[in-house]
């Protein structure tokens, strides 16, 4: 996945400025959801593209972004904790 680039763009996609682009690191943060996982994703970026995800995700929810429309909000929750049970140290990981 490295020689793709992916990881990279996905990166470049969190670190978006989440007042602007909050749909673009949702997006960027889906990628991780269905492919960040170990035998997938690089392992040596794995973890701090989770974490970052997380931070990235949480902030949208906390910034209110989608307080209108309740199923988005169910959903970011979800993939947030998808993402958590991901990163090093969770059960089963």
């Amino acid at each position: 996945m490295d020689r793709s680039g992916l990881p990279d763009l996905v990166e470049e996609g969190l670190n978006l400025d989440v007042d602007e682009f909050y749909e673009d690191v949702r997006a960027a943060a889906h990628i991780l959801v269905t492919l960040g996982r170990v035998y997938v994703y690089p392992v040596d970026k794995l973890d701090a593209h989770l974490a970052l995800a997380i931070q990235r995700l949480q902030r949208i929810l906390n910034d209110g972004v989608y307080d209108e429309v309740p199923g988005i909000v169910a959903a970011i929750e979800a993939e947030i904790a998808t993402l958590k049970s991901r990163q090093k140290g969770a059960p089963g990981r």
